[in-house]
């Protein structure tokens, strides 16, 4: 929440954010993603700073409750960017052999947008003490870029 809320601080909007989850339970598992950009942290950043201290707990408590939810369900195998990621390289290979159309859901606009991640924040660790480091990689998304 910490990390969506100084990008909202620096840049006034919430973005597609990439957070890796750990599925290395699973056969062949590695990762998946966990999407943090949701209604409830966007209703965290935008009015954390004006509403009184018990509104603002409920709001923090809400979106970091959200969170988990989306973390946990990627974690068990109920997340859907590598679903839909293979799905594109699907076809994307039976359009280059049989000349067969990409679906429009890859054509469209918010799937890339969504596929563009402008705030990567990942942590697939083991263990909480690697936590950290994870976080102290992905600091320097915070610095302004020349687009």
């Amino acid at each position: 929440m910490a990390i969506q809320f100084a990008y909202h601080k620096l840049y006034h909007r919430v973005v597609s954010t990439y957070e890796s989850c750990n599925v290395q339970h699973f056969l062949f598992g590695r990762t998946e993603t966990i999407r943090s950009a949701t209604t409830d942290a966007l209703n965290l950043v935008k009015r954390f700073e004006t509403t009184n201290n018990q509104e603002g707990y409920q709001l923090l408590k809400r979106a970091t409750k959200t969170h988990h939810q989306v973390a946990e369900n990627a974690r068990i195998g109920k997340g859907v960017d590598r679903h839909l990621y293979a799905l594109y390289c699907v076809a994307l290979q039976r359009n280059k052999s049989h000349g067969e159309d990409i679906p429009q859901l890859f054509r469209d606009s918010s799937y890339l947008k969504v596929c563009t991640s402008s705030l990567p924040s990942s942590w697939a660790g083991k263990n909480k003490k690697e936590a950290p480091l994870a976080l102290i990689s992905s600091l320097p998304t915070f610095c302004p870029r020349q687009r």
